[in-house]
């Protein structure tokens, strides 16, 4: 609470009197705002241990998220390459030197 200069005592062991019970009130109140942070910590990883509780547990009921998986994911079979702009690589030796001979083999032409 602020305090006025006309109600400050004019005696200088009256001030330091004053001070001291002010510094002790300030080291309670930093406790308590220690312990409070403290306890505000625990909450949090407790909320979070909560979340990730309750990620799983709807992962066993309903299963995976359609979110988490991409359409390609979804539509793979075992088996199926995976397309890709650039020419693959030469799995063995006649794939090299078939790509050596001509160098558009293997990709797709606009006709």
């Amino acid at each position: 609470m602020p305090i006025s200069p006309d109600s400050l005592p004019d005696d200088i062991a009256a001030l330091k009197a004053l001070l001291l019970a002010r510094e002790g009130e300030v080291e309670q109140l930093r406790t308590t705002v220690s312990t409070l942070e403290q306890a505000l910590n625990v909450r949090s990883l407790e909320i979070e241990q909560l979340k990730l509780q309750l990620a799983k547990l709807k992962r066993m009921q309903f299963g995976a998220s359609p979110r988490s998986s991409t359409a390609r994911s979804r539509n793979w079979k075992p088996g199926w390459r995976i397309w890709s702009p650039r020419k693959a690589p030469a799995t063995n030796k006649r794939d090299q030197r078939r790509r050596a001979a001509s160098p558009n083999a293997g990709r797709c032409r606009n006709t």
